[in-house]
């Protein structure tokens, strides 16, 4: 009987714990995991913010397949004049399920 208890106690403390996101919390942890991707690239730190403005994304089996709307401001230097930015786009990227993993798609 013991046994059995513990057994049981197991398996509810493991479906407990592995609770499911909801919709909000999914896009929340995806806005947040690309915005610190972005702003954190070495080549445009510093120079460009890049602000996280609404994200669709689709859940496959181990990623999420995101299209970002992404607002960009900054100054872009070039050889002869500091321009400044101020664009709204659209940036595509696989996340991982445990929103690490960023790949870009072009």
């Amino acid at each position: 009987m013991k046994k059995i208890s513990i057994i049981f106690f197991s398996v509810l403390m493991v479906i407990a714990c592995n609770k499911k996101l909801t919709k909000e919390q999914v896009q929340a942890h995806l806005s947040e995991t690309m915005s610190a991707f972005l702003n954190n690239e070495p080549k445009t730190r510093g120079i460009i913010d890049f602000n996280i403005q609404s994200v669709a994304y689709f859940e496959e089996s181990d990623f999420y397949l995101c299209e970002f709307k992404v607002r960009m401001m900054g100054r872009v230097i070039d050889q002869t004049t500091h321009k400044k930015v101020d664009t709204i786009g659209t940036m595509k990227a696989k996340i991982d399920k445990n929103f690490i993993n960023v790949s870009r798609i072009y």
